[in-house]
């Protein structure tokens, strides 16, 4: 009968994957097999109720937005798409950030009142006292308020909001201003300026007086403000908005005008 085949030296171990086979030591020594320690078990994660937290993930398209935010998100988008009427169009076209915020910096000194202020005026005129504190020189707000201040011409610069809604509030307003050789400007937001004035919001602030220590600030602001607004105004009123395509009508388009390229180069 023939021999049997010699049997190897080392048998094959079973071993779990997170143990060292016995026979991976260099030369044919079988090395130590190591202590599991239970610290580094196997514990595969359940994603089912209760179990594991899933990794972060971007679900913005699968979030159930109020119906305010729909609403101004696609009113931004036919904003865009459609076609705007310079009138429109104007107020797309803000301060920049830099004049903005000298502006509001200067305006911050023309609020309201403080109420200790208005106690101590008060108080003064009943007690018949002839010495009355004079109130500070504050801004004008509100529109009828600041169109009044526009058509008398007392008012020195007019601040719009940007975000009005309805817009019919403030269409006209600049039109106005320049009819009337006074500067505007159309700055974000009328949060921000009814912050100016103690309101929550505020559609159109004016300025009708200023102090004498700011008179050389106002006069470089403006320079900025009128070449951003009144010299340009020509050109604002004939320029349109909108008409932008969305990103797949883009793609479709650089498609179209790719292969009508390539078809001329062939020819």
């Amino acid at each position: 009968m023939p021999k049997e085949p010699a049997k190897r030296a080392v048998a094959r171990t079973k071993h779990t994957p997170y143990e060292r086979p016995k026979d991976a030591g260099k030369g044919g020594k079988q090395a130590a097999a190591p202590t599991k320690s239970p610290l580094f078990a196997d514990r595969p994660r359940i994603f089912g109720l209760g179990g594991n937290v899933l990794h972060q993930r971007d679900v913005t398209r699968q979030v159930r937005w109020p119906l305010y935010v729909l609403r101004q998100r696609r009113r931004r988008v036919l904003e865009r798409r459609m076609k705007v009427p310079p009138a429109v169009h104007q107020f797309r076209n803000t301060l920049d950030k830099t004049s903005k915020k000298e502006l509001l910096n200067l305006l911050k000194k023309y609020g309201p009142d403080s109420a200790a202020k208005k106690k101590a005026i008060q108080d003064a005129a009943k007690s018949g006292s002839n010495k009355v504190p004079a109130r500070a020189k504050q801004l004008t707000f509100g529109i009828q308020e600041v169109t009044r201040a526009v058509e008398t011409k007392r008012a020195r610069l007019v601040v719009i909001a940007h975000d009005v809604d309805p817009v019919e509030i403030v269409l006209w307003l600049p039109q106005l201003c320049v009819a009337n050789g006074i500067p505007y400007a159309i700055v974000k937001s009328k949060s921000q300026l009814g912050t100016l004035v103690g309101h929550s919001t505020c559609t159109t602030v004016a300025v009708t007086d200023l102090n004498s220590e700011d008179q050389s600030a106002f006069t470089k602001l403006l320079s900025s403000i009128n070449s951003k607004f009144a010299d340009r105004f020509e050109d604002i009123r004939k320029s349109w908005g909108g008409g932008e395509q969305g990103t797949r009508a883009q793609i479709r388009a650089a498609r179209r005008k790719k292969a009508t390229d390539t078809g001329k180069s062939d020819e």
